[in-house]
């Protein structure tokens, strides 16, 4: 049986697409421009006592995004071209997580996932 927990949390950036510049559709993504950068993140834990308890990990995650990424409550910070995956996959790494999704604004987004 295998035992995950799962985080959310969110934060707010600005981001660009420069490989957006030229296509009529998407243009205005080569400029930065804000989302809220939501975040799901799974480990896995062992046992029903859990190795890590949520609390401890969204704390873990929300330091770790504030350090990376310039992120505060107060302050909108320019991530420059990182997309949902590049983010995604830092945390992933971070934390040994076993998959992490980020999405813009709650609608579109990215899964990134271990694979064994």
């Amino acid at each position: 049986m295998k035992r995950q927990i799962i985080i959310t949390t969110q934060f707010e950036a600005l981001h660009n697409w420069p490989g957006a510049r030229g296509h009529v559709q998407y243009d205005y993504s080569a400029d930065p421009h804000r989302h809220m950068f939501k975040v799901k993140l799974a480990k896995t834990v062992h046992g029903d006592d859990r190795d890590i308890e949520f609390i401890e990990l969204k704390r873990d995650v929300n330091f770790f995004i504030a350090n990376e990424y310039g992120s505060s409550a107060n302050k909108v910070t320019n991530i420059g071209h990182q997309s949902c995956e590049m983010i995604a996959e830092r945390l992933l790494n971070a934390f040994a997580a076993d998959w992490v999704e980020v999405f813009e604004d709650g609608e579109n987004g990215a899964r990134v996932e271990t694979t064994l």
